[in-house]
């Protein structure tokens, strides 16, 4: 009799009207700003309110009657309310139990997800991880499932006029959203990749019969959540490509409207969020894509009109975008590009494949130039250069390299306009590769000197040692290689202009060999040995990734320094550095073998053509000096 008098006495009009009323006051309280000395003080105050709530709607469930599960989906909409502020407070094992009852209460069978087994995991096989990642799929789509019938059951038999259907079926979303951040802070990303999961395949469902029919408009804010939260935890997880495909959908998501709103984000941010994105596509050679982030990047940059931020001022972003879209290009170009190993004292040359055909890019996979923003203002140095024809790619990098430098000048930016050098540097060695002609092809390759070496020169200060080293051995790669070319062309000429050619490419051949020196001197400078250091050898203090560079420059250097075309009789000073250099590459080699455990083959062609000369070279230097006749070129 007194559960029938309390069942009669239940008003769920005025259980409505309070929850409506509790849920907005307590997120009234949240959003005040934050005293200085008591940062969380209003949130406080709203978890004292939710709480309170909370112990209302447990003392009404004897009473609910046929509306149990109504007040109990109620109680988990507090619940989930409770757990996003105790994250917020900074005190995730207060959260964690709320999350787990608005789990229970909302979305059945999510409380009990974990962290078990991992489908990214590189040493299992292909269908392992196919069947691990479907038994997720089919994980999500039943929790989806089981929380829509029990937001569905709840809204029927709550107040007719208040069910509350989509604000339970957002409460929902909420909980798993929070549970998922929740863990992913706990380090267990694959527990939230699943709480997430979830949460996206609930988006998906229809709208449902009841009331229970999820709203656009008030679930659209969570669904942008779960997008924003997958795009973290699959980079978390080693899953760069859905990573990307969940940020562009976060990207897309935040344009809101007819014209483009940001969604709370300032249109900078937002450029710079997606020129951050046009990077990752252009590392996996999305082309397409990374174009499109591109566009979108300085159309959206071009919108903030104020440059309230002088750290990151809009022209950054810019000059960033067009930088990718020459790295898009460049990327483009590559794929033309067979590169191989050569013979020769030159020791890497990239070549051409012959008849291989330009490769398609891949197919766009976001909306053309991001839709929402209607028509973006397009930049004149943004030219396509997709195509079959690697030159309109190359004209297309250069045009955007242009603009980025124009921004990111020598003075202030010495790092990005470094890498802007050689990055127009590896636009014309692209072209290079398919061009017959040998005047224009060594055309080309002083172009590539004369965007480096200026700037080698200019970085005489110690703090840019290692720009400088860089610089150098790229700039003496390219100046061997016209070396090598005009020597091979010397006998097309007689009487002086043979001479004259001579001297010349004489010339060119110390300072090849100056170039090379400055890059050797610039990684010993850089293995300085510390006090009390142990006495060791540059090469045992290089970094690995140095070494083969280190010893590629010395052998290649030693070439150099035996070839002589001008001819001095008796003189064997150029070939007694030569033998010296010869001798230090087969020492270098034996340290660094010895110290870093290389293989017995590390440079081992290199190698055996240095064993030959330190033989051949003291016998015909014996003899030059003998007879004072002219030692051959060798």
């Amino acid at each position: 009799m007194a559960a029938l008098n309390a069942a009669a006495s239940f008003d769920a009009s005025a259980v409505a009207k309070a929850q409506d009323e509790t849920l907005a006051e307590a997120e009234r309280l949240n959003v005040l700003p934050a005293p200085e000395k008591t940062p969380f003080e209003h949130k406080y105050a709203a978890r004292k309110l939710l709480q309170e709530r909370c112990q209302v709607l447990e003392a009404a469930l004897p009473g609910a009657g046929t509306t149990t599960p109504w007040v109990r989906a109620l109680l988990g909409e507090c619940e989930a309310a409770l757990g996003d502020i105790g994250y917020d407070v900074e005190e995730p094992h207060a959260a964690d139990p709320c999350y787990a009852r608005a789990l229970a209460a909302l979305a059945p069978g999510a409380e009990a997800l974990d962290d078990s087994g991992d489908h990214g995991d590189e040493d299992a096989s292909e269908e392992a991880r196919l069947q691990a990642a479907a038994a997720d799929e089919e994980t999500a789509e039943d929790i989806a499932v089981a929380s829509a019938a029990c937001v569905r059951d709840a809204a029927l038999v709550g107040a007719p006029k208040h069910a509350r259907g989509a604000e339970l079926g957002a409460a929902a979303l909420r909980a798993l959203n929070g549970a998922a951040v929740l863990w992913q802070g706990r380090e267990q990303p694959r527990r939230a990749f699943r709480l997430l999961k979830a949460a996206e395949a609930l988006e998906r469902l229809p709208s449902l019969p009841g009331g229970a029919g999820f709203s656009a408009d008030t679930l659209r804010e969570a669904e942008t959540k779960t997008i924003y939260y997958l795009a973290q935890v699959c980079a978390s997880l080693g899953d760069g490509a859905a990573s990307a495909n969940y940020c562009a959908q976060t990207l897309e998501r935040q344009l809101v409207g007819p014209t483009p709103s940001f969604d709370g984000v300032t249109p900078l941010d937002w450029a710079k969020n997606c020129v951050g994105l046009a990077r990752f596509f252009v590392d996996q050679g999305a082309v397409l894509d990374a174009m499109s982030c591109c566009r979108a990047g300085v159309a959206a940059a071009r919108l903030d009109g104020v440059d309230d931020d002088p750290d990151e001022p809009r022209g950054s972003v810019v000059a960033d975008a067009h930088k990718c879209w020459a790295q898009a290009h460049a990327s483009r170009a590559e794929s033309f590009i067979a590169t191989r190993r050569t013979v020769g004292w030159l020791s890497i040359l990239a070549e051409v494949e012959d008849g291989a055909a330009p490769p398609k890019p891949p197919a766009a996979t976001l909306a053309a130039d991001f839709r929402s923003l209607g028509a973006p203002e397009r930049s004149p140095d943004l030219v396509d250069g997709i195509g079959g024809d690697l030159r309109l790619a190359f004209r297309a990098a250069l045009r955007a390299l242009r603009r980025a430098r124009s921004y990111y000048v020598l003075d202030g930016f010495v790092t990005e306009h470094v890498d802007l050098a050689r990055l127009e540097s590896t636009c014309w060695k692209l072209v290079s590769l398919k061009e017959p002609d040998y005047a224009r092809l060594q055309q080309m390759r002083r172009r590539r000197v004369a965007c480096l070496d200026p700037l080698r020169d200019a970085l005489q200060a110690d703090a840019y040692r290692d720009l400088r080293a860089t610089l150098g051995y790229e700039v003496a790669q390219v100046l061997a290689a016209i070396v090598e070319a005009k020597a091979e062309r010397l006998r097309r000429y007689s009487g002086q202009a043979l001479r004259e050619r001579q001297q010349a490419l004489e010339a060119l051949k110390d300072r090849t060999c100056d170039v090379f020196d400055d890059f050797l001197k610039q990684c010993a400078g850089d293995a300085r040995t510390q006090p009390g250091d142990t006495p060791r050898s540059a090469i045992e203090r290089l970094a690995e990734s140095d070494v083969e560079a280190y010893m590629n420059a010395q052998f290649v250097a030693a070439r150099l320094r035996g070839k002589r075309f001008v001819a001095i009789p008796g003189d064997v000073r150029h070939a007694e550095d030569s033998l010296r250099r010869y001798k230090q590459c087969v020492a270098d080699a034996a340290a660094a073998k010895k110290a870093r455990n290389l293989p017995e083959d590390f440079f081992a062609r290199e190698l055996d053509l240095c064993e030959q000369m330190i033989h051949l070279l003291p016998t015909k230097i014996h003899h030059v000096r003998t007879t004072g006749g002219v030692l051959e070129d060798f």
